[in-house]
């Protein structure tokens, strides 16, 4: 056995694991409810914070509200108790001046009337001063014609003075409520800045004042307010002017206007476009909760530590029979296989000594039959190389190429023999796809590619067309069978190929050759035809020249077998089997040749035909026709002579046995005394014996009522049932 090796965490002692587990349960039971109460704290104080400034920030909006709000009544007060609009210009100024002149921070004040034009005015500033109030007339004369509403102007600084002035503006109406006029008045806003510097927030705050545009419009730092700075970009004014009164700012920490972390709230000034923003820095506000949790970290250090000593005196106490059994463990780990480990010690030592005991027995029985096997694999691995080179040899010499591809169609085998049929050698395709499907047929080749890799086909064997590496075409036989794992899941797949060109070209040639063999069966049995219908007419001719009843009676006896015989070449030419003839057909239109013959003997004939589908060879269909015909030609000539009633049937089966039975009969007087009993026979007779001997067959008739004839004979192997 050889010595153990240490897997990853294997070097952590259990001094170290216990004075950890301390630790961690220490923290655990310290940081989290640590945690939790720092973070309502710190809700709590933001809240009171976020409170606070706050209503600081109302109160401060409201005491600017109510100023503008006062002057904007005092001058709506003034325009109705004065009658403005009706007075002189000499008297508005005069009633302006008494009216408005005591009025804190007014600093000036004048009337348009309804066209806009300037009329009545008074200012307690020199020339100077008084400029912005005219410049604000001439630019807002036109758009305070459509003034309905109270109005405050934009904030700008006087020069002069360097103090925040405003316009406000009231519409004047007479008694009836009609526009007769604007009365507009100039406010200081000194007292603005003043009061924002004296506004007292706790922990280092401040206010200040912006308008709708975000500029700055009051603040401590009066630089800063002279300027008009533009403060949009901070998170509490931006607020502002995305919400406006629908919010009052946010209890995120941010950036503030002093470029240190705050908290801030705001509250618009109602009268005008203006909030008071608050804010408050962030460091000073939850110093408090800054205290509380250095306070609580250097508790769960301490109680760290603590938790660290009592893991190390625990662990002391439980590792030095664990390290007599450790040493233990490494000797027999080292090769001394016999070695078993102490059981004396703590229970739970003991316990576990003795188990390792078993555990060491236990390895040694895995390892010797580990070995064992081992063993029946290197066996096995020779077995299957021999085995390799067995099939390596039969694949490099066999006449059948055989090419794998993988489930993308990638070759991974290209034998000697793909080699010799197709031209390319295996240094040129392994690695990459098949290159021997022609373009035109690519498409399908990767349906039936994927066929075959999906399981849908199994073992396919088909021909096609294949391209070599000159460019020409050759015709394969290739066989198609999936590689299937021990999953069952098909991870390539084998072709057999077999060039099969010389073998195409040589069906082709067969088969060419069987048609010109059909054509010139086809013209034999026309031409045959032809010749015996030559005959039958030069005996139709002969029997015309001839007067002798008797004479004329054997001519046409003679080509109604030749016409039997010629209906059957006939029927060979016209049907795509030269072999046999389907006799049903045969017999319908001989009886039809045989009635139009008798033309008027077999006036009133009622013939009825049954024969079963039967194809037989021209052997058998020709003496068989032949023996149909001289009985059908006695039954119309003999049969009938005074009989009103005239009926004639025949009737062809095939035998359980493999024989055929046909039956012909009429209902006429029936055959001669002498002939019936075989005294004596007839031509026909005497032929129809002999063509039932050619068919190896038997012959039996009777008479009365009529006559009956039943010959059965073998069915050729040539006929088949149709």
């Amino acid at each position: 056995m050889t010595g153990l090796s240490m897997g990853k965490g294997s070097n952590q002692s259990v001094s170290g694991i216990l004075s950890r587990s301390f630790l961690y349960l220490m923290l655990f039971f310290l940081v989290v409810p640590g945690t939790i109460l720092t973070v309502a704290s710190y809700r709590r104080q933001l809240k009171y914070v976020s409170a606070n400034i706050q209503i600081i920030a109302e109160k401060t909006a409201l005491r600017f509200d109510g100023f503008i709000s006062t002057r904007l009544q005092i001058l709506k007060n003034t325009a109705w108790i004065a009658d403005i609009a009706s007075l002189s210009v000499q008297d508005q100024v005069e009633m302006l001046s008494r009216l408005l002149g005591h009025v804190e921070a007014l600093q000036q004040a004048a009337f348009l009337d309804r066209e806009g034009n300037l009329e009545g005015r008074f200012s307690l500033l020199d020339s100077t001063g008084s400029q912005h109030l005219t410049e604000y007339l001439q630019a807002q004369g036109k758009n305070l014609m459509n003034l309905r509403e109270s109005l405050v102007g934009e904030v700008h600084i006087d020069r002069s003075t360097n103090e925040p002035h405003v316009a406000a503006a009231v519409p004047v109406f007479d008694v009836f409520g009609d526009f007769q006029g604007v009365l507009v008045a100039e406010l200081s806003l000194r007292f603005m800045w003043e009061f924002i510097g004296q506004v007292l927030i706790e922990n280092g705050g401040y206010a200040y004042i912006v308008d709708s545009k975000g500029r700055l419009l009051a603040h401590p730092d009066l630089t800063r307010a002279l300027a008009a700075e533009n403060v949009s970009g901070l998170p509490i004014v931006a607020d502002f002017l995305r919400y406006g009164e629908d919010q009052t700012g946010t209890d995120e920490r941010y950036i503030g206007i002093n470029g240190v972390p705050v908290v801030g709230k705001y509250y618009p000034v109602t009268a005008t476009d203006w909030a008071v923003v608050t804010e408050i820095p962030w460091d000073r506000s939850f110093s408090p909760i800054l205290r509380q949790v250095l306070f609580s970290a250097g508790i769960i250090i301490l109680a760290a530590l603590t938790a660290v000593l009592i893991g190390i005196l625990l662990s002391r106490r439980i590792t030095v029979p664990l390290d007599h059994l450790t040493g233990m463990v490494t000797r027999i780990s080292g090769g001394e296989e016999d070695l078993r480990a102490d059981l004396h010690g703590p229970r739970e030592v003991s316990l576990l000594a003795a188990a390792f005991n078993s555990m060491t027995e236990q390895l040694n029985l895995v390892l010797r039959r580990l070995e064992n096997r081992i063993q029946e694999i290197r066996r096995n691995e020779v077995s299957l190389r021999e085995a390799n080179t067995r099939m390596q040899v039969l694949i490099d010499h066999s006449p059948i190429a055989v090419v794998l591809q993988n489930r993308e169609g990638i070759i991974e085998l290209w034998s000697k023999a793909a080699e010799s049929i197709y031209g390319w050698k295996s240094g040129e395709v392994l690695g990459k796809e098949l290159p021997v499907i022609p373009p035109g047929e690519l498409g399908s080749y990767k349906i039936f590619f994927r066929e075959i890799v999906e399981g849908k086909d199994k073992v396919i064997n088909r021909e096609f067309q294949s391209l070599r590496k000159d460019g020409t075409r050759i015709w394969v036989n290739v066989s198609v069978a999936p590689l299937v794992d021990s999953s069952g899941d098909v991870y390539g797949i084998m072709n057999l190929v077999s060039d099969i060109s010389e073998q195409k070209m040589a069906r082709e040639q067969i088969v060419s050759s069987l048609r010109e063999k059909e054509v010139l069966l086809r013209e034999i049995h026309h031409r045959v035809k032809n010749n015996m219908q030559i005959i039958s007419s030069m005996l139709s001719l002969q029997e015309d020249s001839i007067d002798d009843r008797i004479m004329k009676d054997v001519f046409q006896a003679g080509q109604q077998r030749i016409q039997s015989m010629g209906l059957i070449h006939e029927q060979l030419y016209m049907s795509d089997d030269f072999s046999r003839i389907d006799f049903s057909r045969y017999v319908e239109s001989l009886s039809q040749y045989l009635l139009q013959s008798f033309d008027q003997d077999t006036a009133g004939i009622h013939f009825v035909a049954d024969i079963a589908s039967v194809a037989l060879s021209i052997e058998t269909a020709v003496p068989c026709g032949l023996i149909i015909n001289e009985l059908l030609t006695n039954s119309m000539k003999h049969a009938f002579r005074g009989r009103k009633e005239r009926n004639i049937w025949i009737e062809m089966k095939e035998n359980p046995d493999n024989s055929i039975a046909l039956t012909i009969g009429d209902n006429g007087v029936g055959l001669p005394s002498d002939e019936a009993s075989g005294k004596r026979s007839s031509l026909g007779l005497v032929l129809v014996r002999e063509l039932v001997l050619q068919l190896h067959g038997s012959l039996e008739y009777r008479s009365e009522p009529g006559a009956v004839f039943r010959i059965v004979f073998p069915l050729d192997p040539a006929s088949k049932s149709a």
